[in-house]
């Protein structure tokens, strides 16, 4: 026995290690992938809010000044961001469609609206255009805080909530049938 303790010695040595190593690796990928999200969504984030400012300025002036810039009246880094937020932050699929929408919709008005001559209609557009962009910076706030949890967690939490709204209703029933 006293041959084969130190090959078990090593064994447990290499085990023990490639553990922590492995444990290391794998947290430092998760905060170098959460801060990449974080980042992607403050870069959306700062376009959307550069894009409902124009909007709102256009509104108010009742003419196009800011949107015809169509540089300044653009979301190009969605398209650079999006499959990292879809897999990181905004897990959440009406999250991501939200903010998907907005880009859409700011994209078909810059391409289809700024042609014609400013009327009532598309002071109302814009208007929605302005609602649409403020819903999709809502979706992006839990990123934009650091607020990130991975999906399986995100999954397990939503389902340990019914589990326990579940016990609840159980014991409510329990006490009924006891007191009656």
């Amino acid at each position: 026995m006293s041959e084969l303790l130190p090959a078990i010695f090593g064994l447990v040595g290499v085990v023990v290690g490639s553990v922590i190593t492995g444990s290391v690796t794998w947290r430092i990928e998760r905060r170098k992938a959460a801060w990449l999200a974080t980042s992607s969504a403050r870069s959306v984030s700062d376009e959307l809010i550069s894009c409902g400012a124009a909007a709102s300025v256009d509104r108010l002036k009742k003419r196009y000044d800011v949107i015809s810039n169509k540089d300044f009246f653009a979301v190009p880094s969605w398209y650079e961001s999006r499959t990292v937020l879809s897999q990181m932050g905004l897990d959440d699929l009406r999250k991501y469609s939200t903010v998907e929408k907005a880009v859409g919709s700011i994209k078909l008005f810059r391409l289809s609206r700024l042609d014609e001559e400013w009327s009532e209609s598309l002071e109302e557009e814009l208007a929605e255009l302005e609602d649409e962009i403020d819903a999709a910076r809502d979706a992006l706030i839990p990123l934009l805080r650091g607020d990130y949890v991975h999906p399986w967690k995100a999954r397990a939490r939503r389902i340990w909530r019914r589990v326990r709204r579940l016990g609840e209703r159980l014991k409510r029933i329990w006490r009924r049938e006891r007191e009656a």
